[in-house]
C-alpha cells in the first residue's frame, strides 16, 4: 500500500518497493470550464501560490485527471500578461468531455519529479 505525507507543497510517496519519490503540489482555482463540441475540455485555472515560474511537465495530474498545459501565460484585453492563469486539457480521449470541474472549485495539481 502506498503512503503519502504532505509537507508544505511537497508530497513524499513511498512505493511498494520502499523507494521514495517526490512530487510537487500546486493549488489552483477553476475560473472557467469550456466544453467545445469537437475539441473537448478546456480548464481555465488561477494558480493560488505566489511563485508562478514552474513547468507543467508530462505526467502532471489535476485532481485525478492526467493533463497537459494548453497555454500559459494568458493575456488580458489590454495585452497584459497574467502569469497566474493557465489552461489545462485532458491527456486521454476517454476524459476529453469530463464534466466534473466547476467554476470556483479548488483543485491540486501534482507535478512529477
Amino acid at each position: 500500500m502506498d503512503c503519502c505525507i504532505l509537507i508544505v507543497g511537497l508530497s513524499i510517496f513511498m512505493s511498494s518497493c520502499n523507494q521514495l519519490y517526490f512530487r510537487m503540489v500546486r493549488n489552483f482555482e477553476v475560473i472557467k470550464v469550456i466544453l467545445h463540441h469537437n475539441r473537448g475540455l478546456f480548464i481555465f485555472v488561477r494558480h493560488l501560490g505566489s511563485d508562478h515560474d514552474f513547468k507543467v511537465p508530462e505526467g502532471s495530474i489535476f485532481g485525478d485527471l492526467p493533463i497537459y498545459l494548453e497555454m500559459q501565460p494568458i493575456h488580458d484585453k489590454n495585452d497584459n500578461s497574467q502569469p497566474d492563469i493557465f489552461i489545462f486539457r485532458p491527456m486521454g480521449l476517454e476524459r476529453l468531455f469530463d464534466k466534473q470541474f466547476k467554476e470556483g472549485q479548488r483543485i491540486v495539481l501534482t507535478i512529477p519529479d
